[in-house]
């Protein structure tokens, strides 16, 4: 039997699964950065979902056009936005 508390344990778990998602999330968004830099994209639009669950940076940033290679990062963990690439 071990002596940490199951709710320890539980915790843990759920920190674990906070960071997976995390990396996740991380990874995916730089993925599709990678891909639009492979297309030749110069430029991207920044985009958040449209609801109250936006923070004040993430509706600041809504429909902000960056160049690819100085798109900010997200600012903060469980952000939603995502980047679409801009059509020359």
């Amino acid at each position: 039997a071990s002596d940490v508390p199951s709710e320890d344990i539980a915790l843990a778990k759920r920190l674990l699964v906070a960071m997976t998602v995390q990396f996740m999330d991380d990874t995916t968004f730089d993925a599709l950065v990678k891909a639009y830099e492979d297309n030749g994209t110069t430029h991207v639009r920044w985009v958040t979902a449209e609801d109250d669950k936006r923070c004040k940076e993430c509706r600041a940033r809504h429909g902000k056009i960056y160049p690819i290679h100085k798109i900010p990062t997200k600012p903060h963990i469980h952000c939603r936005c995502w980047v679409e690439e801009v059509k020359k």
